[in-house]
């Protein structure tokens, strides 16, 4: 099953991928919550498709640098 699709030029993900994208990114949820100034329970939210996605997210993500720590 794919989580991250293309719809024409826009990209859907869900909570799936969203955790995909953070882990491939090297950062933990408290790391990714901190960067993106929302809480860590707020990004659990999100991977357990509990919340919408704000519509910065996707952008936000392909802006974020991989972690150097990882």
């Amino acid at each position: 099953m794919h989580h991250l699709y293309t719809v024409g030029i826009i990209l859907a993900m869900d909570g799936q991928g969203l955790r995909t994208e953070r882990k491939n990114l090297g950062y933990t949820q408290e790391e990714l919550a901190r960067i993106l100034g929302v809480s860590a329970n707020t990004v659990a939210r999100w991977e357990r498709d509990e919340m919408p996605f704000p519509s910065y997210l996707e952008l936000a993500l392909k802006a974020i640098p991989k972690n150097k720590k990882t």
